[in-house]
Formats: structure tokens, sequence, C-alpha cells
């Protein structure tokens, strides 16, 4: 019956939020016991944005929200492909739901001066206030959105700064409330020197 497929549906959305849940819990326990490694290697920035931008597509079209991606041709980023598509997705999925109808999210990459790229995910939604932007990067905390229809588990941003720095890249925001958000990070071109290495 159309109950019980729906029933089985949210079932299946339950169970696949908890094992997402397990699986970040993990990550976060791993890094800080000093145990996940990362895999660098020089990557391909395009194909992981696109690919990142196609999984959220369906969240992205039930929000009413565009993705848009402005990539300079042919950018090689350092990095660990699956901490590197994580990333993405968490950036990218947080900037669709904390959007609204019509808005929009922006995938920017280029490369800088220094001669790293500087990847961003602008959005022009709902924005972040003073008082979350202090807690945004810390495990469990979801600020206002606490008590709102956003599902979540606090902490996506969390482990998104651990991965970055594990890459030995750099990450942070800029946002205004009721204006929307950008989030950055920094990754590496070339060889890095091997962790542990003076």
């Amino acid at each position: 019956s159309v109950a019980q497929n729906d029933h089985l549906q949210e079932i299946h959305h339950a169970g696949q939020h908890l094992l997402g849940l397990v699986n970040e819990v993990l990550d976060l326990s791993q890094i800080e016991a000093g145990r996940m490694r990362v895999n660098m290697q020089g990557l391909s920035l395009r194909p992981h944005v696109l690919k990142s931008t196609h999984l959220l597509e369906p969240l992205a079209k039930a929000g009413k929200v565009s993705l848009l991606i402005d990539i300079t041709p042919d950018l090689v980023v350092y990095a660990d492909s699956k901490r590197l598509e994580q990333i993405l997705v968490n950036l990218i999925s947080n900037a669709i739901k904390y959007n609204h109808e019509d808005g929009w999210v922006k995938v920017i990459a280029r490369r800088e001066p220094s001669a790293q790229v500087r990847i961003s995910v602008v959005d022009n939604g709902r924005g972040i206030s003073l008082l979350d932007q202090r807690l945004i990067f810390k495990a469990f905390e979801r600020g206002s959105a606490e008590n709102s229809q956003i599902s979540g588990s606090g902490l996506g941003l969390s482990l998104t700064q651990k991965f970055v720095q594990l890459m030995q890249g750099q990450i942070g925001f800029e946002s205004v409330a009721g204006q929307g958000s950008t989030f950055w990070f920094t990754l590496g071109t070339g060889q890095l020197a091997p962790q542990g290495s003076t």
C-alpha cells in the first residue's frame, strides 16, 4: 500500500541518517586519536566539484535552490580524494539547507598568488548570527538550527575543519545574517613536506 511504502521510505531515511551520524562520529574519534591517514595526491578539482554538486542536485531541487559552478579551468589540488569530496558535500549541502526558495549556491575556485587554490562556497541564504558564528566549528553545535526543521548532527563543520587541517589547508567563513555566507578553504597544488618532518 502507499502508506506502507511511505513508512518504509521513512525507515530507510532514518537508517541512512543514523549511518551517516555513526560514520561522522567514527571519523572524528579517529582524527582526535591521531589515527586518520590522508592519501595525498595531485587531483583535478573540477570533476570532484561536479561529482559533489551532482550528488546534491535532488536536495537543491527540493529546496528550489540553484547550483552554480565557477572554476578556473585545469586547477589541480594536492589532496585526499575522499576527504575533498566530504568537505565539498558538507559545505554545499549546508549552503542549500540554510537557504530559501529561489536562492542560489555558487562554488568558486581560483588559484591564489601564493600558489594555493582557494575554493569558496557562496550562498545568498539566511546567513549566520554573530552569536552562532563563535560556535560554528565546534562539534555537536548547531546554534539556532537546533530547534529548526533542518536536519543535521552538528558534526559536519567540525569534521570539515579537521579534514582541511589534515590536508595542511586553511578554512574560514564570512557571513551576514539575512544575506548569506561564504565558506572557503585552501589547498596546496604541489608536493607538501611529509607529515612529521620539520
